[in-house]
């Protein structure tokens, strides 16, 4: 996993990818399909939900070989002193939005100590680092100065 490897046509080509992936657990009669995945180093959250033509919605599972899409996809946009995003919201009509300033919305929610070490891995300058984010930093060194 390259950091910050992937110009334009890269991430297009993995959101390709992805969206094909996520296809192939549509029904026949989809509407839209919109895969959300929250992660950092070590732990993902995703959840994919389908809106048929009929108006009914449900969730489905994600295939397994998304998760390794989107983990090449959030190293090779990383950005010095910026990071990487932490979700990332993909609506069925090809296209993704990037979100690198917001609490992600994780299912479990993770330890300090992993935005910390996510930190650690895709670097982001001070004025890069939301006050929520400083929180969890502060909790991670915290609750090392007391191991």
């Amino acid at each position: 996993m390259y950091r910050g490897h992937s110009g334009p046509q890269e991430q297009q080509e993995l959101l390709t990818k992805i969206g094909m992936e996520l296809l192939t657990t549509a029904s026949d009669d989809w509407e839209t399909v919109t895969y959300t995945s929250w992660a950092l180093i070590g732990q993902m959250s995703e959840r994919l939900e389908e809106v048929r033509q009929d108006g009914a919605a449900s969730r489905k599972h994600a295939p397994l070989g998304v998760i390794d899409l989107v983990k090449e996809l959030r190293a090779g946009m990383y950005r010095e002193e910026k990071g990487t995003w932490y979700t990332i919201s993909r609506p069925g009509k090809f296209k993704a939005d990037y979100d690198y300033d917001n609490r992600p919305g994780f299912t479990f929610y993770p330890e300090a100590s992993a935005f910390a070490t996510d930190l650690e891995f895709f670097p982001r300058s001070d004025e890069h680092i939301p006050d929520w984010l400083r929180e969890h930093l502060d909790e991670a060194r915290r609750s090392g100065e007391e191991s």
